[in-house]
């Protein structure tokens, strides 16, 4: 019978590796993506509500409605309780000059390439490896 090890094509450590990186690259840009467009939400919420009062004259107690009718219409969504709300609106006014550029996915360089394992030993002690 023969080993698992030999059918293996001759580079397939390499194979592996480049998989690898790329499912990470991949991973690390969507959570990347997914922070980017939170912090934009909270900061946006934060601006509809500060502009409201300041053309309105609405006080702080409207921010508590909308959390209920949030949480009623939305029941599966978390994170916009009262206090949260208050809290984007905190945000926003720290922050109301802030410009949001384009995502910082775009920007991510790709991981630095490591000499593989195949280049610096012989082929068959790598497969000799548990």
């Amino acid at each position: 019978m023969t080993p698992v090890n030999q059918l293996l094509p001759r580079d397939y450590t390499g194979l592996l590796a480049t998989i690898k990186n790329r499912i990470r690259t991949a991973q690390t840009r969507a959570i990347i993506a997914a922070n980017y467009e939170l912090i934009r939400l909270y900061w946006e919420i934060g601006q509809i509500i500060d502009i409201r009062q300041n053309k309105e004259g609405w006080g702080a107690g409207i921010i508590t409605r909308p959390a209920q009718d949030l949480h009623n219409e939305l029941p599966e969504e978390k994170g916009f309780s009262e206090r949260n709300i208050k809290r984007m609106l905190a945000f926003y006014r720290e922050y109301s000059s802030l410009e949001f550029v384009p995502q910082p996915v775009a920007q991510i360089e790709s991981l630095p390439k490591a000499p593989q394992a195949r280049a610096l030993f012989p082929v068959d002690v790598i497969l000799s490896l548990p």
